[in-house]
C-alpha cells in the first residue's frame, strides 16, 4: 500500500500565546510523524507573542498557517480548523500536548487503514508541565458498544482526550463539530456523538500525551462552578439520549460520577471560603445525594469528612472499639 492509497490525515493545532512554552515541541511532534500522508494546520487565535515566528521557523511544506485577525474564542478556532481540514480523518491536539512519532501510523495500522470509521482512539498518558508522566492508561474499550463505552467512561475505566483521538472529518462535521454548550466536556461530547454515528476502532497502545497544568482554576470562585455543574448535566443528558438501552444504569452511575468530577475541580479553588460555597452548590445541584470525598472535606475542616459521611464515622468507631478489645 503506497502512501497515496492510505487515508489522508489532517493534524490540527489551535494555538494562542504559547510561543515561549510548548508550541515548538508540539509542532515537532506533528512534523516528525512517520506516517507520510498528512497535512498540518496551525491556527493562531490572534496571539500577541512570537507565535508566527515560531511556526514559520519550520520549513515544512505540509504546514498551513492561519493567523486570525480577531480572537475567535477557543471553540471558534477549533471549528475553523475543522472547516479547513481536507483529511479523511481529523486529529486535533492542543499547543501544549504531545503525540509520539508513530501515533498516526499506529492508529492507522490498528484501524487496518480503513477510511470510513467514525472514530479511532489510542491509549493515553497524562504529563505535567515538565514532561513527567503522571499516569498512563491503555485504551481498554476493545470495541465496546456505545452504551457500555459510556458506562465505562463514567466508571473511570476509559480516558478520553483530543490528543488520543482521530475523528472521521465528515462525520464530525455532520454531528455539529465542537459545540460550545458542552464547554468543559466538549471533547467527550464530540466523541460520544461520533461513536453513535458509525464504527469505532480501538488501539490499546499509549501513543499520546495530555498535559495537565497544576492549579488551573485556583483563582476562580464558587460562581464559576455553576458552569461545571451545567456542563456535566448537559453531557449526561446527551449520554442518556445516545444510549437509551441502559438509560437507568447510566443515569445512576453518571449522576454520582458527574458530582464527583465537579467536586474534584472545585477542590482546586484556592480560597477555602469559595471552595466551601462551591461544595454546597454541588451538593444542592445533584439533589443533596452526593457528598464530596473525605479527603476534600477534611481539607476545609478537620474531621468534616466524617460528619458528612456518618456511615464511615460509625465504621471507624467500630474498628477502634474492636481493636481496643483485642488489646485488652
Amino acid at each position: 500500500m503506497n502512501k497515496y492509497s492510505k487515508p489522508f490525515i489532517t493534524i490540527a493545532i489551535p494555538t494562542y500565546n504559547r510561543a515561549d512554552k510548548y508550541l515548538r515541541q508540539t509542532l515537532e511532534c506533528a512534523t516528525r510523524q512517520n506516517y507520510e500522508n498528512i497535512e498540518i494546520l496551525v491556527s493562531d487565535n490572534c496571539s500577541t507573542d512570537e507565535t508566527p515566528e515560531v511556526v514559520r521557523s519550520f520549513s515544512d511544506p505540509r504546514i498551513k498557517f492561519y493567523q486570525q485577525q480577531e480572537n475567535l474564542g477557543a471553540y471558534g478556532n477549533w471549528n475553523f480548523l475543522l472547516d479547513k481540514a481536507r483529511g479523511d480523518y481529523f486529529h486535533m491536539y492542543h499547543d501544549d500536548d504531545r503525540i509520539d512519532v508513530d501515533f498516526i501510523e499506529t492508529c492507522m495500522e490498528g484501524a487496518e487503514y480503513r477510511k470510513g470509521l467514525a472514530l479511532i482512539m489510542s491509549g493515553s498518558r497524562v504529563i505535567d508541565q515538565h514532561d513527567n508522566i503522571l499516569r498512563e492508561n491503555e485504551n481498554r474499550a476493545d470495541g465496546a458498544e456505545l452504551d457500555d463505552f459510556i458506562l465505562s467512561w463514567y466508571r473511570g475505566e476509559i480516558n478520553i482526550f483530543f490528543c488520543s483521538s482521530l475523528f472521521n472529518t465528515e462525520i464530525l462535521r455532520s454531528v455539529g463539530g465542537f459545540e460550545p454548550k458542552y464547554d468543559h466536556y466538549i471533547d467527550v461530547a464530540a466523541q460520544f456523538k461520533c461513536m453513535a454515528a458509525g464504527e469505532r476502532a480501538d488501539v490499546p497502545d499509549v501513543k499520546a500525551s495530555f498535559r495537565k497544568h497544576k492549579g488551573s482554576i485556583t483563582s476562580q470562585t464558587s460562581d464559576h462552578i455553576n458552569n461545571w455543574i451545567n456542563d456535566a448535566k448537559r453531557l449526561l443528558d446527551l449520554a442518556l439520549t445516545l444510549a437509551p438501552n441502559k438509560k437507568q444504569l447510566i443515569k445512576k452511575i453518571g449522576l454520582k460520577k458527574s458530582a464527583m468530577n465537579v467536586y474534584m475541580y472545585a477542590n482546586e479553588i484556592e480560597s477555602k471560603k469559595e471552595r466551601s460555597k462551591a461544595f454546597l452548590k454541588i451538593y444542592r445541584a445533584f439533589g443533596y445525594r452526593y457528598f464530596p470525598q473525605m479527603k476534600y472535606a477534611n481539607q476545609l475542616v478537620p474531621s468534616m469528612g466524617y460528619l458528612l459521611h456518618p456511615y464511615r464515622a460509625l465504621s471507624l468507631l467500630k474498628s477502634k472499639i474492636l481493636n481496643s478489645l483485642r488489646l485488652a
